[in-house]
Parts: C-alpha cells; sequence; structure tokens
C-alpha cells in the first residue's frame, strides 16, 4: 500500500477518528499506531514522539473543546506513569487542533452529558469538564 492512499478526500468536519487518524500520520505523526484495546482510553501512540494521544472530531467549530476530567486524569496518569507525552488532538470544521495535556489548566465545571457515546445509551449524568480554547497559547493548529 502506497502511504497516499490514505489521503482524506473529504471536509474537515466530516471526518470521523479514522480519517482523524490517518490525517494526523501523514503529516506529522509517520509512526502513528492504533491502540491494539477498542475500549482504550486513549485512541493512539506515536513512539517516535512518545506523545500517547486522545482523537476527537467535530462536526460543528467551537473556540472552545470539551474534555472529560476522567480522561484528563487518565491520559495523564498513564502518560506520567510511562514518561509519556499526553496529547488531545480535536478536529472541527476550521482545522485540527492539539493540545499537550501537561501545558493546558482547565477549570473543571459539572455539565450534565450522555452517560456513553457508546450503544446509544442517551440517560443523563453529571460529569466534571473543561473547555480548552483554541485559542490557548499552548494549543496548536495542524491545519
Amino acid at each position: 500500500m502506497n502511504i497516499w492512499d490514505n489521503i482524506i478526500d473529504k471536509p474537515i468536519g466530516e471526518y470521523n477518528e479514522a480519517d482523524l487518524f490517518s490525517q494526523i500520520k501523514l503529516s506529522n505523526y509517520v509512526d502513528l499506531v492504533k491502540s491494539e484495546d477498542k475500549m482504550s482510553r486513549w485512541d493512539c501512540y506515536s513512539a517516535h514522539f512518545n506523545h500517547r494521544i486522545e482523537l476527537k472530531c467535530r462536526s460543528a467549530h467551537y473556540d472552545t473543546l470539551l474534555i472529560e476530567k476522567s480522561k484528563y486524569d487518565y491520559m495523564v496518569d498513564k502518560a506520567h506513569e510511562n514518561l509519556e507525552v499526553p496529547m488531545y488532538i480535536c478536529s472541527t470544521p476550521k482545522g485540527i487542533y492539539c493540545f499537550n495535556l501537561l501545558r493546558v489548566q482547565p477549570e473543571w465545571f459539572v455539565q450534565k452529558h450522555n452517560k456513553t457515546t457508546q450503544f446509544k445509551n442517551t440517560s443523563k449524568v453529571d460529569k466534571l469538564v473543561a473547555n480548552i480554547s483554541i485559542h490557548d497559547k499552548h494549543c496548536y493548529l495542524y491545519l
């Protein structure tokens, strides 16, 4: 297979996580590998950069991107344990934004969200979340 076979021929706002994975693998993380566990709390890893990465895709653009405290804590703790850098990469129709979770300083608040995005469970529960600004000095724009 040729590396150019992975080029994504659709607008960024229509990306799913597989598209985002392919795009960042082509542009920045040539050694990127997916998590072996489909239910993992992280999506992919770059040994070259020593980055543990969570991917999110948004079909609408927002100047702040939501992250759950439980996901943040897991990523930061796991990265600390393995001497890695936890990264949060999110696509919107206006670009792909990357955050080093060791550098951002989220302000946490409680908000009602679906209990899970898996299995169509739409019951609402309180979750501790933060909005990370794409204008944060530690946010990097890929595209």
